[in-house]
C-alpha cells in the first residue's frame, strides 16, 4: 500500500518568505495589533544621537489558523505614508523585528532570500553581494528573537537581540530592504498598514 504522506509535510517551510508556514494558496488572516503587542517596542530610539519615533508596528499572522509568525516596529524622524516618503524620509531609520516562533537556519536563509527576489522590486543579481552578506549573519531564530536593522547614510547594520552581526554598505540595499516592507508586494498588506500606522 501506497504511503500517503502528511499534508503539513507537504508545505516546505523555507519557501514561503518571511511568513514561513503560509502555502501559497491560503489565506491569509488580518494582521491586528494588540495594544500589549505594541507594548512590547519601545515608543523611541536613537541612532548616532538622533531620536526617532516609533512610526507604525504590525503583526504578520498566517495560514487560516491565524499562526503568529512575527511582529515588526518601524522608527523614523517623520510618518509616512507610501513607499516614496519612506525612501525620501533622512536617515537614521530603524527595523526592529520580534518572532514569535522558532526557526531553523536555513529556514531564515531561504525565508529572507524568497521576500527580498518577491518583493524588494529588483533584480536578485543587483542584490547578491548585499543578500550573501545578510544571510551570513543570520542564526536559527529562537521564540522571541529580535533582528534589528540601523539604516545609516550609505550602511546598515544587522542586529540579533541586541548584538551586532555585521553591516551592509549601499543605499541600492536599503532601498531594496524598505521597498519589501513598504512597496506594492508586502509580507502582508496588513503588516504593512501597521507599519504605516493606518
Amino acid at each position: 500500500m501506497k504511503k500517503i504522506r502528511p499534508i503539513w509535510k507537504e508545505f516546505s517551510a523555507h519557501r514561503i518568505g518571511l511568513a514561513w508556514f503560509i502555502a501559497a494558496t491560503l489565506l491569509s488572516v488580518p494582521g491586528q495589533v494588540t495594544h500589549a503587542e505594541e507594548a512590547r517596542f519601545s515608543s523611541t530610539a536613537e541612532i548616532a544621537g538622533k531620536a526617532l519615533v516609533r512610526q507604525g508596528v504590525g503583526t504578520r499572522k498566517a495560514t487560516l489558523f491565524a499562526i503568529r509568525v512575527y511582529d515588526a516596529a518601524f522608527y523614523g524622524m517623520t510618518p509616512a505614508k507610501d513607499l516614496a516618503e519612506v525612501l525620501a524620509m533622512p536617515n537614521p531609520k530603524r527595523f526592529d523585528i520580534r518572532y514569535a516562533r522558532d526557526f531553523k537556519l536555513d529556514q531564515t536563509r531561504e525565508a529572507w532570500t524568497y521576500q527580498f527576489r518577491e518583493s524588494s522590486g529588483m533584480k536578485m543579481e543587483d542584490l547578491k553581494s548585499q543578500i550573501d552578506l545578510l544571510l551570513s549573519f543570520q542564526k536559527p531564530i529562537k521564540e522571541n528573537d529580535v533582528q534589528r536593522f540601523d539604516l545609516k547614510d550609505g550602511i546598515t547594520e544587522f542586529f540579533i537581540n541586541g548584538e551586532k552581526l555585521g553591516e551592509i554598505r549601499g543605499a541600492v540595499f536599503q532601498k531594496a530592504l524598505l521597498t519589501v516592507f513598504f512597496g506594492p508586494n508586502p509580507p502582508t498588506k496588513d503588516l504593512q498598514k501597521g507599519l504605516y500606522n493606518q
